[in-house]
């Protein structure tokens, strides 16, 4: 057992007798002639392989998915092409187009990607910016994404995308 107090370290073992062996190391002071006792050996851990990702996917890949409705009455579609662990696309909400881009990570999530308006959509109401999370598995990529604001109404919308290989 380890118990630290101000700038010392004590630790403390027993012994099969009851007592208990004290031993101070730093500022502290106390008996530094007696050996420090060491714990019975425990049996070692087994070895763990390491989990892969689940982002393992590498190539080109796109990722296609619509939907009638989204949180605020609108028809989206979104596409979005992979290359390795890059991710850009467009999501288009009601006519009104937006591009994104963003990065995997190693857990194969994307999170809070921005999407801007492009410049030919900006007289089409709507938010100026999106913000997208999605998570990534072999053949779908399923999250939401909502207009980027302090409004709570900000429409966000669930959404599942499927994958296709880019030939």
């Amino acid at each position: 057992m380890l118990r630290r107090t101000g700038s010392s370290t004590a630790a403390v073992t027993s012994n099969a007798g009851g007592s208990r062996d004290q031993t101070l190391n730093g500022d502290a002071g106390g008996d530094r002639s007696r050996p420090i006792e060491t714990p019975p050996a425990s049996t070692p851990c087994p070895e763990v392989a390491p989990t892969p990702t689940p982002f393992s996917i590498v190539g080109e890949n796109r990722w296609l998915g619509a939907g009638p409705q989204d949180a605020c009455g609108r028809s989206w579609a979104m596409d979005l092409i992979q290359q390795d662990n890059r991710i850009t696309g467009r999501i288009i909400l009601e006519g009104a187009e937006y591009h994104t881009h963003g990065v995997v990570n190693a857990d194969g999530s994307m999170h809070d990607a921005r999407a801007g308006k492009s410049a030919e959509s900006q007289g089409i109401p709507g938010p100026r910016f999106l913000k997208v999370s999605l998570d990534f598995s072999d053949l779908e990529a399923t999250g939401h994404y909502a207009a980027e604001t302090s409004n709570p109404d900000n429409c966000a919308t669930a959404v599942e995308l499927k994958r296709y290989t880019v030939q």
